[in-house]
């Protein structure tokens, strides 16, 4: 991997040092509210528009995450018939859903979205926002299952080999390994987080988000157990926004 195409190695040290201390502060300390707003998000899909829930739950955080991001997060969750898709993002951002048959996103944008249609508002997502997918893997989503599984989970490969032997899709869609550039850390071997460098190509980008001069950050989760299920998040934050990220990442994926 050249070296120009990677991060500098004392920013990822430190990246993935605060990850560490995020998760353990969920394994350690007791649950609280924190006051961090309710925010519902507008969804549209397989049965049409949905409006956006007046009112919701918002998780807890332990103590150490919600001082970190006091006043700085609010909770942006779609309509329960939306499937309730929910992440913690930066407080006054922009966000809508997405569902159907393949599963569900949610899009949390500090740009006020570029079309009154949310799915064509989807298409490109520019500048700084945040993306979490909930796939399921034995349905339609499966096809994106297996591209993300291909890159980040060897622990499935039959599973996309399977999805490739059933000749839908093209197999060209399916590599196996990281992108060059990226940046992979593996908890085990269904959870992973990753970087994508700035301005580059990689599994950051293989959402809604096109490349841009800041970095994308993410985390994905696999459940073999659980029909192959995908959980992933990414995020592009601006550098004032940036220690909000391992929150963000621990609260999706608490140890």
């Amino acid at each position: 991997m050249p070296a120009s195409s990677r991060l500098p190695a004392a920013a990822l040290r430190q990246f993935f040092f605060c990850a560490l201390v995020m998760a353990a502060a969920f394994t350690r300390e007791p649950a609280v509210a924190a006051g961090i707003p309710f925010v519902g998000c507008p969804a549209d899909g397989q049965m049409g528009p949905q409006a956006a829930p007046r009112k919701g739950t918002v998780p807890s955080l332990p103590p150490a995450l919600a001082a970190k991001a006091a006043g700085r997060l609010a909770y942006y969750a779609g309509p329960a018939e939306a499937g309730g898709i929910g992440s913690f993002a930066p407080k006054g951002w922009h966000c809508f859903a997405l569902y159907g048959s393949n599963g569900l996103q949610l899009l949390v944008t500090a740009n006020p979205l570029a079309s009154p249609d949310l799915i064509k508002a989807a298409q490109h997502i520019g500048g700084p926002a945040l993306q979490l997918v909930w796939l399921e893997g034995d349905t339609s989503g499966r096809f994106e299952v297996a591209k993300v599984a291909a890159r980040l989970f060897p622990i499935a490969k039959d599973y996309v080999q399977g999805v490739i032997d059933e000749g839908l899709a093209d197999k060209s869609q399916f590599i196996w390994g990281p992108y060059p550039t990226d940046t992979v850390v593996r908890h085990s071997p269904t959870s992973v987080d990753f970087v994508t460098p700035a301005g580059q190509k990689g599994i950051g980008t293989d959402s809604h988000f096109t490349p841009e001069p800041l970095p994308i950050v993410g985390s994905a989760l696999l459940f073999p157990d659980d029909d192959m299920a995908l959980r992933e998040l990414v995020m592009r934050l601006p550098p004032e926004m940036a220690d909000l990220g391992p929150v963000i990442q621990a609260a999706f994926r608490p140890e």
